[in-house]
């Protein structure tokens, strides 16, 4: 197998004299040089595969250590209050007026909840009655310029000064131009001019069309300065331009290099193709969309707007987007001042107003259902102030001797009884930290009606469950690990090996991933670091733990049997371990993870800092040792590759020397012969 790496030689002959194949001579000489190159690339894939199946294990490990092992692992089991887990159960008729959740740790036990007297509620003004004048309340995307109020009205012209500080006159509504603004009365002031369309028409710039007068003519004009030219036209009752209605204004030029009367020939000969023109043949019908133009003043300079014509006053367009006129209002609250524009949508007020807000604690909201705007805080009992006409005409007062509008918010009541005792208990939110657990009041019940009851009961399920998630992802990695040591080849399988280059470039993808697959089966067979790991986690699972007269085979944690292919893997008695967390979760605990502190220095003694220190020694020696090793065996392949490399070429070369010498003899044999039978 020629190896495609193989250097040509400079001097490639082919046997003109000798008749010789000395190319296939050659590559059949060297084939014994590639076959023992090609057996050290095999050895040296072999390698990066063993490599790459290291690497493999590590991250594995790696990735089990930092989640159970570690005390900021997710499922971390490094904690004793895994093992010692306390669920609750509410029941009673009202039980739902609560929600429970104990704390890590808790100890059982009962509570049982006389009466949910009150929820909290944070400081809030609210407006006095509904706002709208139906009474039927507004949907969130009304702008706030279209709200029509049961009170006074919305008033917006008092307004000196815009949101980006810009001057404008404080009886106004206005509308955005670009970074300008637009007086509503400086658009309604306007200086219109006629109505007029425009079109592009054979080639010539773009000619403006204006409505067609009392005598049925259109009038026209195109370019600008000495190019010039307007006039007026009509057509006739079949919609067609006649070219002999076609009359031109005067438009005398001194310009030399302007020609008046080629100018107008050329706009006239445009004019003519809108007897070809379909869409613009229409004109005739005064179809066409006429449009009004006229200069205003912004406040930063004159700006030429347009309306269709026959529209509304205030219905313009600047650069084709129509003009949105809007007036603006303050409000303060507490302290901050904030904008508010008219053609905001309900919606949009909140979400300006609560952004600018945020950090104080308040928040304002519009219950449609109630049809009322509310302000309130996240804390009872504090000072909301509110001013504005906005807000005056939102029926809002933030005068707290006002009992209709402003509310100082009030404390979540609970009525208890523990062990016997019955006790009135208040929180300024709606949740009560009872030791052992976390009460959250939902909702507000009566004197008379049942007591809910809460009971607390240690929980071994949720234990049972951490311990079974991790010896699930343990065994994960065990199988993995037993399989990689037991793989071998069978049958056929041997004589698969890693493919050289060459060999690969006449299969495809899919053969050559199911032929190496095979070809890797066995390669970790044996594997002495990994056979140790494996042999002391086993071993952890029978060790008596320091302190405890315990191992964690009597909790019910087995290792499977050899014969069976789960050697190494761990095997539970889920009903000899729930016994055992039922009856003394601590006890348990320590087994998983006992910290001893006799010796003056704490160090983990329990089963899961065993097996996380023979796990961390296989990390850091035993799996560095083999990837160490193999390095040095990829060296020390690579260069007998490259030995092996240099000495082929050089037989090479001499092979081929060697050849050219004799074709060069032969060449001079043939002349000796060619001049001794001239001479005969």
């Amino acid at each position: 197998m020629v190896n495609p790496m193989m250097r040509s030689s400079p001097t490639r002959l082919m046997g003109l004299q000798s008749g010789m194949d000395t190319e296939s001579i050659i590559q059949a000489t060297l084939r014994m040089h590639q076959f023992r190159i090609d057996n050290q690339l095999r050895n040296r894939r072999l390698i990066e595969w063993r490599q790459q199946t290291h690497n493999g294990i590590r991250d594995e490990i790696q990735s089990l250590r930092q989640t159970y092992l570690s005390n900021l692992g997710s499922k971390t089991m490094m904690n004793r209050n895994t093992f010692n887990a306390t669920s609750a159960t509410v029941t009673g008729k009202n039980a739902a007026a609560v929600s429970v959740r104990t704390i890590t740790g808790a100890n059982p036990g009962s509570i049982r909840i006389n009466q949910v007297v009150s929820l909290a509620s944070g400081a809030n003004v609210t407006s006095a009655n509904r706002i709208s004048a139906n009474g039927q309340g507004f949907s969130t995307n009304t702008r706030l310029d279209d709200m029509r109020l049961a009170g006074s009205q919305i008033d917006w012209n008092q307004v000196g000064t815009n949101a980006d500080g810009k001057d404008i006159d404080g009886t106004e509504r206005y509308a955005a131009v670009g970074d300008s603004l637009v007086t509503e009365t400086a658009v309604r002031n306007a200086a219109w001019n006629d109505a007029t369309t425009t079109v592009s028409i054979g080639g010539v710039s773009d000619i403006t069309i204006g409505k067609r007068d009392d005598e049925g003519y259109y009038t026209f004009t195109t370019g600008e300065g000495a190019n010039r030219v307007s006039g007026r036209f009509k057509f006739d009752d079949e919609g067609k331009l006649d070219p002999l209605t076609i009359e031109y204004n005067a438009n005398l030029t001194t310009d030399p290099d302007v020609d008046p009367m080629a100018r107008q020939l050329a706009v006239g000969q445009a004019l003519a193709e809108l007897n070809e023109n379909e869409e613009n043949i229409r004109l005739g019908n005064n179809n066409l969309n006429y449009f009004q133009t006229a200069t205003v003043a912004s406040d930063d300079g004159l700006i030429e707007i347009r309306r269709r014509d026959g529209a509304d006053a205030l219905d313009v367009q600047f650069e084709g987007r129509s003009l949105d006129f809007y007036a603006e209002s303050n409000i303060t609250i507490n302290g901050k001042e904030i904008t508010i524009k008219s053609n905001m949508t309900i919606n949009q007020m909140l979400t300006h107003v609560n952004k600018e807000l945020e950090g104080t604690g308040l928040t304002m909201k519009y219950e449609g259902f109630a049809d009322r705007f509310t302000i309130e805080s996240n804390s009872r009992d504090v000072d909301i102030t509110a001013s504005g006409e906005l807000l005056d005409a939102f029926g809002i007062s933030a005068d707290r001797t006002d009992a209709a509008n402003y509310n100082a918010g009030s404390q979540a009541e609970m009525i208890v009884t523990i062990n016997g005792k019955t006790e009135t208990i208040f929180s300024d939110t709606n949740v009560f930290n009872m030791g052992d657990a976390i009460i959250t009041a939902n909702f507000v019940t009566e004197a008379a009606d049942e007591p809910i009851n809460v009971t607390l009961a240690r929980d071994a399920s949720k234990a049972v469950d951490a311990i079974k998630d991790f010896i699930n992802s343990y065994n994960s990695i065990i199988k993995r690990l037993e399989g990689l040591l037991n793989e071998r080849k069978t049958g056929n399988e041997v004589s698969y090996k890693p493919l050289t280059d060459e060999e690969k470039s006449g299969m495809t993808e899919k053969q050559i991933e199911e032929w190496e697959t095979i070809a890797k089966k066995g390669i970790m067979r044996g594997d002495q670091g990994i056979q140790n790991l494996v042999s002391s986690l086993r071993r952890s699972f029978f060790e008596t733990i320091e302190g405890t007269g315990m191992s964690a085979s009597q909790l019910g944690l087995t290792t499977g049997s050899h014969f069976d292919g789960t050697g190494g893997q761990i095997m539970i008695n889920e009903e000899r371990l729930r016994a055992a967390l039922e009856e003394d979760p601590d006890r348990v605990a320590d087994v998983f993870i006992k910290i001893d502190s006799s010796s003056g220095t704490a160090r983990g003694v329990g089963l899961l800092h065993k097996i996380d220190g023979i796990m961390r020694d296989y990390v850091n020696t035993s799996q560095s040792t083999s990837i160490k090793n193999l390095e040095e065996s990829l060296k020390r392949t690579n260069e007998q590759i490259a030995r092996m490399e240099q000495r082929m070429f050089a037989e090479e070369d001499k092979l081929y020397r060697q050849f050219a010498a004799m074709e060069t003899a032969l060449a001079r044999l043939q002349q000796q012969g060619d001049w001794f039978g001239a001479m005969m």
